[in-house]
């Protein structure tokens, strides 16, 4: 099996659990996180190869994520016998985030302009200060991750195109529907809550 094959297999493998790990994320079904592992080690092998190195961190960072969330998921569980509540994030908690994602894009953005051979370094660092900040609001159930995760989306459409990996902007067309998706369900889910 050549290179350009196996990594053809990984991009087919990665958008079926993409899709699957999204779709288990609407549902609110704790599936969604290993399959998300699954997800992560073979989009990472990809995005190595594709010299896309803060779009590679971030997916290592999935990997920690999908550890947290099925974590924090069972702990909601274990701790009040029921589901983990879909909630709203605390909006003094948006200036922090906005912040933070500014930063991290500015730093990650620069070291990797910098000190390595990154592809679209700043773009690259944007888009990946965004979803990290998603994913940890999806790990926490907060209705609004699906919000910047139409943002994420947008931009990653753009950036596999670009890149010429026309599988992962498929898969990111997707997500934004599912996106759209998660979004009314979950907001469905926390108005029966309340």
């Amino acid at each position: 099996m050549t290179v350009e094959l196996l990594y053809t297999l990984f991009e087919w493998v990665a958008l079926v659990a993409g899709v699957a790990c999204v779709w288990l994320l609407i549902k609110q079904n704790i599936w969604t996180f290993p399959i998300g592992l699954l997800f992560s080690v073979v989009t990472l092998a990809v995005l190595i190869a594709q010299k896309l190195y803060a779009n590679s961190i971030e997916t290592a960072y999935y990997l920690f994520m999908n550890a947290y969330g099925w974590w924090w998921w069972t702990r909601g569980q274990q701790d009040t016998g029921a589901e983990l509540p879909v909630t709203r994030m605390p909006a003094p908690w948006w200036f922090g985030l906005v912040v933070l994602g500014a930063l991290v894009t500015l730093a990650l953005g620069r070291f990797l302009d910098s000190y390595t051979d990154a592809d679209l370094a700043y773009i690259d660092s944007a888009t990946t200060a965004a979803a990290f900040i998603a994913m940890w609001m999806s790990a926490r159930k907060y209705l609004q991750s699906w919000a910047l995760w139409l943002v994420v989306d947008i931009a990653y459409v753009g950036l596999y195109l670009y890149k010429d990996l026309p599988t992962y902007a498929v898969l990111y067309i997707l997500y934004l529907g599912l996106a759209v998706v998660g979004w009314r369900a979950w907001q469905r889910n926390l108005n029966t809550a309340t």
